[in-house]
């Protein structure tokens, strides 16, 4: 199966099509603002040919969502995009990290801080010629960071910037400009995760914002995070359910909770347009039981939005 590729023109007078079938008028004119918020669909998780972490369901999830997008253009007045973007150096990475011999770790390896204590793992050197850091920082941080974790996961090299993986899905891009086209509004396109000492799994934020030091290896997009709170309802679908999806959320149930958000208690979630990383199945599905009892409404993307609960259309 080859990555697909738009052909803009023919999108282009679709949308002029349905604006006059449907007449969809300007997302400027809504009176209720409604935002999807896209995480990381890319051909990394999901193209059968070209996933360098595959998400089993993923490539079903994105077919359902870019349906989603298209029979509900005159409901959605915005969609944010945030793409996995990485390089080899980072702290998820195999390269990032050495045992005694030199060898990397394999993809799916976990790291604790015992390991880090007992010198079965230890930062690549190499990451201290790179960044300035000298061993006894990198052993300091190496300490710190899995201390905070619990538990760091090695992914296999995925999202690296300019590869066929970074990109997004064809079909959600192809939903996502004819919603532009048709709303005449432009999507937000986010890139998180480039940051070398920090996973970041959510879009709002890092893991880990400092280092044992106080030396800054992580923000918090604040310019992300208002915009997102300050719709009226706020939609959310994506990957992974058990990791980006999820801490998501949590960043932005957290943050509302102490505050008096416009979104609070208008948020969904598109059960049916996310999937999990194999075995982290139990981990999502608590979260998500949680969540729910805190008041995001679980939904599927096929149940029409005017039969959602507590929806404001």
């Amino acid at each position: 199966m080859e990555i697909g590729k738009n052909d803009y023109g023919i999108v282009a007078r679709l949308a002029s099509e349905l604006v006059k079938n449907r007449k969809i008028v300007p997302a400027s004119q809504d009176q209720t603002r409604i935002a999807l918020l896209i995480i990381d669909a890319q051909n990394t998780f999901c193209h059968p040919e070209c996933a360098d972490l595959l998400v089993p369901g993923a490539w079903e999830d994105n077919q359902r969502l870019a349906s989603f997008i298209k029979d509900n253009l005159e409901r959605l007045t915005a969609i944010e995009v945030s793409l996995d973007t990485h390089t080899p150096m980072q702290i998820f990475h195999p390269m990032f990290w050495v045992d005694a011999q030199g060898n990397h770790p394999k993809p799916f390896t976990g790291i604790t801080i015992e390991d880090v204590t007992n010198g079965t793992w230890r930062i690549n050197p190499e990451v201290g010629k790179r960044f300035g850091k000298s061993d006894e920082w990198l052993h300091d941080y190496a300490l710190y960071y899995t201390d905070r974790l619990g538990r760091l996961d090695i992914w296999p090299y995925h999202a690296l910037i300019g590869s066929p993986g970074h990109a997004l899905d064809w079909r959600i891009e192809e939903a996502v400009f004819l919603h532009s086209l048709a709303r005449q509004t432009r999507s937000s396109g986010v890139l998180k995760g480039m940051r070398p000492f920090t996973e970041f799994y959510s879009v709002i934020g890092p893991e880990v914002l400092t280092a044992h030091d106080g030396t800054v290896v992580g923000t918090t997009n604040i310019e992300l995070r208002e915009r997102l709170i300050d719709y009226h309802t706020l939609i959310v679908a994506g990957q992974a359910k058990s990791h980006c999806v999820r801490r998501t959320l949590e960043h932005i149930t957290e943050y509302i909770r102490y505050f008096d958000c416009p979104v609070s208690g208008r948020i969904y979630f598109l059960d049916d347009c996310s999937s999990s990383v194999p075995g982290f199945e139990q981990k999502a599905d608590e979260a998500f039981q949680h969540f729910a009892a805190a008041g995001v409404h679980i939904v599927k993307s096929t149940l029409p939005m005017d039969q959602w609960p507590d929806i404001e259309l």
